[in-house]
């Protein structure tokens, strides 16, 4: 009996300690998120007034006048196909926070775990009672960690996939509504969702590429080398290539573009394509700032740290007070060092850099774009400007949609592939 209700206890003990754990995980998994998701609204925000007044002034350069709100075909059925977009997008965006939410928590439950282990080995060292909750901790730490991760990598092909479907699902939108005949009806919404489902069907079986690798196949791959296969880059080419010979040019030179559409599609292709780079590069160099600063208070912090910590080695630590200085000291150089060395690693590893060139070069050509395609239609914008045949125009509007995709291919590879190699 005595053993019995010596096992009982110690049963109690566990779950105990094991609840604490999975309550101290399960607040640093809420918290961090939700910080994390605030930051990143805000420094859209921020990136959202600048970069609206560097486009106005981009529009101002080439002289392109603001778009006057006439419901033509071409508008009508953008508007009408919109919605089905915008569903698509909603679904990428949301698997995006969330492949970032299990990054976050991966991160803060490991550091939840590395103070929890540090304090119990400097500032508690001798407060055994708290041994078993610190065990508890790390373990629960540890599970939830490696789940959050390998959920992440799953979230990763997924948040990718949308991100394939939404553009060309847009790109799809815009090019059917500045192709309509002048006359064309808006279809209804049962038309527009067997379209687009069509589209997404096709872009499921001939374009997405195959999902991701289960556990077993991921452990065999950490082991053989294989070469990256292009098979999602190849496929995205094949479909677009498809879709451009449908709409390149043709024989009938009668087809006309209404110049109020083109305006519509400069504002709303071209421009706001030009206001995503600009605003998107605002982030990551303002995020980019945001590290390298906290990188180098975790430097010289580190360095006052150390400095008093050898100063206090010549001190005489018995008495109370002295040790439990001398113990917290040992925490926070611990705690310290470690931040730096993994903040200098996500500093290192990040690929903000490819990003930043990246979406730098798309503006330059966007730029280039509408230096050659606004002197093509002239007094566009203005009463005095008259349709434009299709013909003559069709290949710079298919142009721009090239520069997309070539961006969509740019973000797979460097979203999903991207390495930094050091000089020797």
């Amino acid at each position: 009996m005595v053993q019995l209700g010596s096992a009982l206890l110690n049963l109690q003990l566990a779950v105990f300690t094991l609840t604490i754990a999975v309550f101290l995980v399960g607040v640093v998994s809420i918290v961090f998120p939700r910080l994390a998701r605030y930051t990143r609204a805000r420094d859209f925000e921020l990136a959202r007034m600048r970069a609206d007044a560097e486009v106005r002034e981009t529009a101002a350069r080439f002289h392109v006048p603001d778009a006057t709100p006439i419901d033509s075909a071409a508008v009508k059925i953008f508007r009408a196909q919109q919605g089905r977009v915008r569903r698509v997008h909603d679904q990428a965006r949301e698997a995006q926070e969330i492949y970032r939410d299990r990054v976050v928590r991966c991160v803060a439950s490991l550091w939840l775990a590395i103070i929890a282990t540090a304090l119990s080995a400097t500032v508690f060292h001798d407060a055994k009672e708290l041994k078993p909750y610190v065990a508890a901790l790390d373990l629960v730490a540890m599970l939830w960690v490696f789940h959050q991760w390998w959920s992440a990598l799953a979230e990763n092909y997924r948040w990718a996939a949308l991100r394939i479907k939404a553009e060309l699902l847009r790109q799809e939108n815009f090019l059917t509504a500045v192709f309509a005949p002048a006359n064309a009806d808006v279809p209804s919404d049962a038309d527009i969702d067997r379209r687009f489902a069509e589209r997404e069907k096709e872009m499921d079986e001939t374009v997405i590429a195959p999902k991701p690798m289960r556990f077993r196949a991921w452990l065999r791959s950490l082991v053989r080398t294989k070469a990256d296969s292009p098979s999602t880059e190849k496929a995205l080419r094949s479909y677009w290539g498809r879709r451009r010979a449908y709409l390149a040019p043709n024989e009938d030179g009668a087809a006309s573009f209404a110049p109020n559409d083109l305006l519509q599609y400069i504002h709303s292709r071209p421009l706001d394509q030009f206001r995503w780079f600009r605003r998107a590069r605002y982030r990551l160099r303002r995020s980019g700032q945001r590290r390298a600063a906290l990188l180098a208070c975790l430097f010289v912090t580190a360095i006052l740290l150390a400095a008093v910590k050898m100063a206090f080695t010549h001190v005489d630590e018995a008495s109370v007070q002295a040790s439990t200085l001398g113990n917290l000291l040992s925490f926070a150089v611990f705690a310290i060092t470690a931040s730096s060395a993994a903040l200098t690693s996500l500093y290192l590893g990040r690929n903000d850099r490819s990003l930043l060139h990246r979406y730098a070069a798309q503006e330059r050509r966007i730029e280039d774009w509408l230096g050659g395609f606004l002197p093509k239609v002239p007094g566009i914008g203005t009463l005095l400007a008259a349709p434009v045949s299709r013909s003559s125009l069709t290949e710079d509007v298919l142009s721009f949609e090239d520069l997309m995709i070539d961006e969509l291919v740019d973000w797979l590879h460097i979203s999903q592939h991207d390495t930094i190699e050091l000089a020797p």
